[in-house]
Parts: structure tokens; sequence; C-alpha cells
């Protein structure tokens, strides 16, 4: 329940209730923004940083001591578009995540929530 806590306290979530009777839905904004269902959906760039972001925060160490690239194509010396390109479900993933970012520009909503969201999750991972 803590982290559904912490999405209450960000507004990307409602509460009612408590402790065994506790129900939790989404916000307007939520339902708006980040139901995949919906073309105002923006969350891709949250899912193209799930599948991908991760493995090279793995790698931080490697980087930060050699100071090499560490996406995929570190090794074949290929362009990171033209990797991107072959692959048409990352290529889709690529550009659902920068359509999100594009339009959560125009949306304060993405701009302070999921950034503060993004810090609950890492200071989550910590734990």
């Amino acid at each position: 329940m803590f982290f559904l806590d912490c999405l209450t306290g960000l507004s990307f979530l409602e509460r009612e209730g408590l402790l065994a009777t506790v129900i939790y839905s989404n916000t307007v904004d939520t339902a708006i923004f980040l139901d995949k269902a919906k073309p105002s959906y923006i969350g891709g760039i949250l899912e193209m940083q799930n599948d991908q972001g991760w493995n090279v925060w793995t790698k931080l160490d490697n980087g930060l001591k050699t100071g090499l690239i560490q996406q995929e194509i570190k090794d074949n010396g290929e362009n990171i578009f033209d990797f991107i390109s072959k692959d048409p479900e990352m290529f889709k993933k690529f550009v659902d995540g920068m359509t999100g970012v594009q339009m959560g520009k125009k949306s304060r909503f993405l701009h302070h929530r999921i950034n503060a969201f993004a810090r609950t999750i890492q200071c989550c991972n910590c734990l």
C-alpha cells in the first residue's frame, strides 16, 4: 500500500476508505494521460525507458570508467537511429516515447508529476 499511497500523494491516484476497505482509482488527469487505450496517452516514454534505459543504467560503472557508450550499439559502431529503425517494434516504442514527450511538454501534468514519480521509483528501488 505504501507505493499506492505515494502515487496518491503525487495525485496519480485517488483513495477512498482506510486499511482493509481502501479503494484506489485514477485521478481525472491520470485517466486522460496515462490510459493506453486513449489517444491522449503520454506514457510511451516511460515504456521506452523501461525497455531500453534500465539496461544502460546497469552498465553505468563501466561507462564511467571507460567513457564509452553503453547502449546496445556500442560493439558495432552503428548510429543509434539506424539501429532503432531496423527493429519495427523498437522503432514504434521510440516513436511512441517521443510522441509522449512532445505531448507532455504541452501538459503541466506530465512535467511535474512524471518527474516526481520517477524520483519516487528511484527512492523505492533504494529501499
